[in-house]
């Protein structure tokens, strides 16, 4: 008789190992923190649990790191752009804030980067139909 300890991972022990999968371990997922406005890769001393200070700045650009754009609650799509429903109103989205639900996103690649021509060129391809 089996047990499914895991049954959302579908998990099955192999026969007479105690459970234990041999040659797999766990998928250890690096944190890489990127910022919003050059895309470089910001560096910190220590990569987990690290807390961005609110006049931090991006030392490849110099933008500013405690920001709605760095933070994982950024979503331009809501009405508050923000997926945190508690926090205030901020205007600028690149400037500092005091938002104590700040978290700065971490990405596995840097966040792409779309030219204004590039921009352009699919517009015009999806309106050229039309005339």
């Amino acid at each position: 008789m089996t047990v499914d300890f895991f049954p959302d991972l579908h998990y099955k022990p192999e026969p007479g190992r105690g459970g234990r999968v041999s040659g797999s371990a766990p998928e250890v997922k690096t944190m890489a923190y990127y910022c919003f406005k050059c895309g470089n890769e910001v560096e910190f001393a220590v990569k987990g649990g690290i807390m961005v200070g609110r006049l931090d700045t991006c030392e490849h650009c110099g933008a500013n790191l405690h920001c709605c754009k760095n933070c994982v609650f950024y979503d331009p799509g809501l009405h508050n752009q923000c997926r945190e429903p508690h926090t205030e109103f901020i205007r600028d989205r690149e400037e500092p804030n005091f938002c104590s639900s700040y978290e700065f996103r971490n990405d596995d690649t840097p966040p792409k980067k779309v030219s204004i021509d590039e921009a352009k060129s699919k517009l015009a391809d999806l309106f050229k139909n039309l005339k």
